[in-house]
Order: C-alpha cells, then structure tokens, then sequence
C-alpha cells in the first residue's frame, strides 16, 4: 500500500469543494466559508493528503499569534484512515510550539492524547493561550453560515498539546510540573538538586547535568554487611522473589547494583544458583568479591545478551540518567521468558507527600529519578508481562525523615562539621520528639502498608514476552 503524504500543487477550485463539502457533511468539523477555506489553503494553513494521486485527508490549523495555532478541522476518507493522521499531524504539530483543538470526536481525542501527548485545557487556559481572540473568531458571521448543526453537535472536548515545556520521561507528556527544591542532608554536602514532577503521571526527575559521585563513606559498607540489615532487607526481597519464580541450581541471576553482595550471597546459600554482580562503586565491588563472589565493577552494559533468568535491580534505577534505556538493556540480558525484579522508591506514598523535601527517600542530588506506579509502568519496555507487584516497608522511613530537618545539629558518621555541645544537645531533643511524633504513623506503615499507601518503596516482576 502506498504510504499517505502531503499533497503537492493541485486544481484548486474542485480540491476546496470537496474541502468544503466535508465541512458542511459533517457535523463535528469546525465551520468554514469558501472564502476562509480559500484564503488558508493559499497560506498554507489548509494542508492535503492524498494517496494514489488521490486527496484522501485533510486538516485545517488556525494560527493564534506567533506560537499559538489551532486544529480547526480535521478529514480523512473512511477507507484511508490508516496513516492519514500520523501524516497530517506530524506536519501541523511542527508549526507552533503551542496547539490546541477543540473535537467532539471521542477518538480523535483519545489518539490526541495517548499518541501525541495532548491535555486537557481549561477555558482560562485558552484564554491565556489565544489572548481570547479564538472566541471572537468563533462568533464571526463567517463562521456561524454552516454551524447550525455543528452547535447541534455533542459539547467539544478542549484539548491542548505545549512543546514549551519539558516531556516528562516517563509518561513522554508535555506540560507544565510543580517543583521541589531540596539539597542534601543525608550525606551533610548541602548540594542543591530541583526535581520536577509531573501533573500526568507524579513522575518525580531532577533537573540540570549535575553528576555528582556518591559519598565513598566506610560506615555505608558496614551497614549493608550488617546482619540486621541481611535479615530485614534482603532475606524478605529473596522471600517474595522465590514466591512467583523457581530459584534452582541451575538458576543464573545477575543483580545490578549488588553492593557488597550480601543479597547475591544469600541466593548462593540458600539455592544453590549461579550469582553474578556487577557495582559502580569499586570499594563496594572489591568488598564482594573478597567475599568470593562474582562481582565486578563497573555498569551491565558489557554484558551478553540472552544471559539470565533472573535481573534484579534493587534501588537502582533512581540513580541512572535514562531509567527507560536501562530497563530495556536489563530485558535483553534475559533470556526468553526470564524475570526482571525492580524495586525503587515510590512518589505517590503518604511519607512523600508529608515530608516533601525531607523525605528520606529523596536522597538528592544522587536520585535522579523517583517513579510513581503509573510512571514505573510506562517505563517498562513492551515486552514486559506484570508477574506480581506490591508496596514495600523498609524500617525507619518515617522516624529518619523526621528527623532530618535536624540533622545539622545531630553528630553522625558522615558529618563535615562537629556542632558544640549545645546545639547537639538541642538537636537531640528536636530529633526525639520529632521520633515520637511519627512513631505511630511508622508502625502503622509496618503493619499495614499493603492496604494503605504508607509504605514509601514499590516491588514488580515483570516476565519477558515473546513478541
């Protein structure tokens, strides 16, 4: 089949009568004289589409000012539907950063929406947009000669599409997003770090090309070799791991971001499976494979493709620049049905939003990317198959993010300025009764976070399918 494209020099009279003729056919199309219609298609704003040497679509776009336009029309043939609209909105879209149309198609507005990102505009939207001249063309005597049926018609859904705005990387939305400045408390650097977060779908990214190093700190090797942290962390992630996949000898698993190794330690123990690890930090990496495990340094992406059952990548994919890049290179290291387990800190929880900036998880600068669910889900490649998904409680969330408003004042390993005695003695009383204020909300997150969105981390499986 011929592929659709923009018609080039045709008769113009019988090309604007068919034009026009659709215009007074169908009642869902926006209004248009002759004369208007003659006008736009010798300004190029009435572009055609034809296949076979034949018009088969058309689209009308209005300009509003210098980045403002309107799709005020929209055609195409019934058995020519395929391609004729990628074609025809590819070329209109690019002609102002800002574009807005008002349908009452159900269908053009969901294919605007889902395929080329568009939203929902509000009336004072529009008319901060258009400076509200789109209302005054709308009463013109021009405009109202064919509009009897088209006022007839179903109310007009307003959609608008702003390329002014940054694309969220997870949903791929243009639009405007709420900002969250925070900087660093946890490792003492005060380094600054704004994360926008997407109206959309709460997608939380941080801004700007900083990339700083995380803190090679020796208390941080000491609490993931710990064995509170061995029995709380990572013997419940092995636990739910090998309830919805078989874990055997014959097993070769790759856990991205192993840390010390003490999760892929734990696999080797208890069943017997061929763990392989890889680590950017080289200390880390170094401790593991002191340990005797297969650990290098370094990111998965000298890895063969085709390799493992099992990737996990547990608080991993807030720390990487392009979180959709790294999921679909983790999918090619498996094999064909092989499992991909994630888990990450979660946006859309009760301690994120009663915490903002302080809230442990942040971590800023070093997470880059805080995913809700339905962003994490967008994430995913297409041949990700949900297996199993779930909330995760990881102890001391509520009680830590209470208390770093007070953290300069607090004497802690990975602290750059001593304070005197008095002000650590004032911290310390801050930081107690801050503790015992969210006391209750912690135990009930830990009791209760797979029916409330307490829990501030999220855990899903996903198989890789076949296409």
């Amino acid at each position: 089949m011929t592929a659709p494209r923009i018609a080039g020099p045709q008769p113009r009279g019988p090309l604007l009568d068919w034009v026009h003729r659709t215009l007074r056919e169908d009642r869902a199309l926006s209004p248009r004289t002759a004369g208007e219609l003659a006008r736009a298609y010798d300004e190029g704003r009435l572009l055609v589409i034809e296949r076979h040497g034949v018009p088969a679509g058309w689209v009308l776009r209005i300009p509003h000012g210098p980045s403002v336009q309107e799709i005020a029309g929209a055609y195409a043939r019934p058995e020519s539907r395929g391609g004729i609209v990628e074609v025809v909105l590819r070329e209109v879209l690019d002609a102002a950063p800002v574009t807005f149309c008002a349908t009452g198609e159900p269908g053009l507005a969901r294919h605007l929406s889902t395929v080329w990102g568009f939203r929902r505009c509000s009336p004072g939207r529009l008319i901060r947009l258009t400076g509200g001249r789109v209302l005054a063309d709308r009463l013109r005597p021009g405009r109202l000669r064919y509009a009897r049926g088209y006022l007839r018609s179903a109310p007009p859904r307003l959609l608008y599409r702003d390329r002014r705005w940054p694309v969220c990387p997870a949903c791929r939305v243009a639009g405007p997003a709420s900002v969250l400045n925070a900087r660093d408390i946890a490792f003492g650097s005060g380094v600054p770090a704004v994360y926008r977060r997407c109206t959309s779908c709460g997608h939380l990214a941080r801004t700007g090309e900083m990339d700083l190093p995380e803190p090679n700190l020796p208390f941080v090797e000491s609490v993931m070799d710990h064995p509170v942290v061995r029995d709380l962390v990572y013997a419940p992630r092995l636990r739910w791991l090998s309830r919805h996949v078989a874990i055997t000898g014959r097993t070769r698993l790759l856990d991205v971001g192993c840390g010390t190794g003490g999760f892929l330690d734990l696999v080797s123990r208890r069943h017997g499976a061929r763990c392989t690890g890889v680590e950017l930090d080289s200390t880390l990496a170094a401790s593991a494979s002191r340990r005797g495990l297969d650990v290098t340094a370094g990111d998965f992406g000298h890895l063969p493709p085709r390799e493992f059952d099992i990737v996990t990548m547990f608080q991993v994919l807030e720390h990487l620049p392009d979180p959709r890049a790294a999921l679909r290179h983790a999918f090619g290291l498996l094999r064909p049905g092989g499992v991909l387990c994630v888990e990450i800190p979660i946006a859309d929880c009760v301690a994120r939003r009663l915490f903002g900036r302080y809230w442990f998880p942040l971590l800023p600068p070093y997470h880059r990317h805080i995913c809700s669910r339905r962003s994490l889900a967008a994430l995913a490649p297409p041949e990700a198959r949900e297996v199993a998904a779930g909330p995760v409680y990881l102890p001391g969330e509520y009680l830590v993010s209470a208390t770093l408003p007070v953290a300069a004042l607090l004497p802690h390993p990975h602290q750059r300025h001593r304070p005197s005695p008095t002000a650590q003695t004032a911290g310390g009383v801050l930081a107690v009764c801050a503790a015992a204020a969210v006391l209750p909300l912690e135990v009930l997150s830990g009791v209760a976070h797979r029916v409330l969105p307490m829990a501030g981390h999220w855990r899903v499986l996903w198989r890789k399918e076949v296409l």
